[in-house]
């Protein structure tokens, strides 16, 4: 499927982080505690452009107190089975730290 151009996936993240969607277990709605995106939500196109989605990513992690998970993809080079494309995982913890 079609990727999500960085600037929309982190905006949409954040409007997910922020809104009280969910209801917890006394029916009340509330934040999200983990938010996880479908496999390859985002594409990154260079080390930088990584470095910025991470910081971002921890930086709402941090702010909203709950986990986000998000598949991506990333440029490979040198590959010997001719990749171009590696398909990733990341678990950023609430304190904007990356676990996985």
């Amino acid at each position: 499927g079609d990727t999500i151009p960085l600037g929309d996936w982190v905006d949409r993240t954040r409007d997910m982080l922020s809104r009280e969607l969910f209801l917890g277990q006394d029916l009340r709605f509330q934040r999200a505690d983990i938010l996880l995106w479908s496999e390859v939500s985002v594409s990154v196109h260079s080390d930088a452009e990584e470095a910025a989605l991470f910081a971002q990513v921890g930086a709402m992690a941090n702010e909203t107190g709950a986990l986000v998970g998000f598949g991506y993809s990333t440029p490979v080079t040198g590959n010997a089975a001719g990749k171009t494309v590696a398909n990733m995982f990341a678990l950023v913890l609430p304190d904007g730290s990356v676990g996985i």
